[in-house]
């Protein structure tokens, strides 16, 4: 009895052993552990760290997805630049409900000096993340007004998304657009502006 009992301790010893290992091996090889040992990469070795990215990014980490997708809209870091698999890498993290990506997407949609260029894919986006309060994508959207690409130039709206990005953060740059735009509007125009501020900020 004292022998199967020994017997039994040993076995439940090796299984629960052997379970450590195996969760701390998925620790080890997590797609935020492959994120953090390519940070530790990025100078000693590149190439290594573009792979754990890589890795990493599949595995569905968003800071990864991120990264990978702005190196490869700028060609960072001997990457290959494309704004086509920064595309693919800003939806894969949009699909894991990134708000920033979205952002960050509707950027590459709106540079007039990318071949991805097209506005009427930024537009959405923009609309999309005002609603939810991103300063830097309020600030981002009135430009497109204000410059009318994909949309119709329009002073007041511009305003008023400047000053939703000024009350979210984005205060600076985006009171010294404000300030420009309204030496071209009418006292009716920006009072109308300010209403409107109003739809933008509201919770």
């Amino acid at each position: 009895m004292k022998f199967e009992y020994i017997v039994i301790k040993i076995i439940f010893t090796i299984l629960f052993s052997l379970s450590a290992s195996i969760l701390m091996a998925e620790d080890y090889f997590s797609p935020k552990s492959l994120y953090d040992a390519a940070r530790l990469q990025e100078r000693s070795n590149p190439a290594e760290a573009i792979a754990l990215y890589n890795s990493s990014a599949r595995g569905g980490y968003v800071p990864a997805q991120l990264l990978l997708a702005g190196m490869h809209r700028s060609g960072m870091a001997g990457v290959e630049k494309s704004c086509l698999k920064s595309i693919y890498w800003y939806e894969r993290a949009i699909e894991l409900d990134s708000l920033e990506a979205q952002v960050r997407l509707a950027s590459v949609y709106a540079d007039t000096e990318d071949k991805c260029f097209l506005p009427e894919k930024a537009v959405p986006l923009y609309e999309a993340a005002v609603k939810n309060g991103h300063g830097g994508a309020q600030q981002a959207f009135a430009l497109l007004y204000i410059r009318a690409i994909g949309v119709k130039k329009n002073y007041v709206i511009a305003y008023a998304l400047l000053s939703a990005a000024m009350k979210n953060g984005v205060y600076e740059s985006s009171l010294s657009v404000r300030e420009i735009i309204e030496k071209d509007m009418t006292p009716a125009e920006i009072e109308k502006a300010k209403l409107l501020t109003k739809s933008y900020t509201a919770k």
